[in-house]
């Protein structure tokens, strides 16, 4: 699945001013977005693509109501930098380190210097179940997507509940080490099998 809209106006850049003993905010709520695309799944789907303009800073993805079609898999996430027409896959082509814990056996750390993609949900429980209580969201912020001389680096924070009520949560980060190349492709995929259910939003942010 592609969702792709070349056509997008360039974000206007607006200041913005907080009026005293205004509710404090993350800073990523207060800068002005553009929808890139939105999709949603309700059969399964081995991948959900999303082509992305090249004026944008900042890339935000958000994910909620997910699920994989297979028990435990894991979410990862790959960047193309030929608009959509492959990506990167190379087993040591990515690294990653996801920081959590779960209900069940408390703080969780991992990391990989040389992976096939970036993950994005802890390996202890994944994406959670099939069951139809099972839910996943997330966060993601794709930083300096124009490449140049940084790589581009992701990070995020997710929350997942399985059907065996454990829930699970991280932060993680993840860059494309090759190259500072310019990413404008992403590919949202599970580590094995299919996504069977899930709302994908994708924001570009100046």
């Amino acid at each position: 699945m592609k969702i792709q809209n070349p056509s997008l106006p360039y974000a206007p850049k607006t200041e913005l001013s907080l009026a005293l003993n205004a509710p404090i905010s993350s800073p990523w709520d207060e800068r002005p977005k553009v929808l890139i695309g939105r999709t949603s799944i309700s059969a399964a789907v081995a991948t959900v693509d999303f082509v992305l303009p090249d004026h944008f800073h900042f890339i935000e993805i958000l994910i909620r109501d997910l699920r994989p079609a297979t028990n435990g898999a894991d979410l990862k996430m790959r960047f193309s930098f030929n608009n959509g027409a492959s990506y990167a896959a190379g087993a040591s082509d990515y690294a990653w380190a996801l920081w959590g814990g779960n209900t069940t056996t408390g703080a969780i750390n991992q990391i990989d210097a040389a992976d096939t993609g970036i993950l994005c949900s802890q390996t202890t429980n994944g994406l959670g179940s099939t069951n139809p209580v099972n839910s996943y969201a997330a966060r993601i912020l794709l930083m300096n997507p124009f490449g140049g001389r940084m790589f581009p680096t992701l990070q995020g924070e997710h929350v997942s509940l399985d059907g065996g009520a454990v829930q699970t949560w991280a932060y993680f980060s993840g860059i494309y080490r090759i190259a500072a190349s310019g990413v404008n492709g992403i590919r949202i995929m599970a580590s094995t099998g299919n996504l069977t259910q899930g709302v994908f939003s994708v924001y570009g942010i100046n």
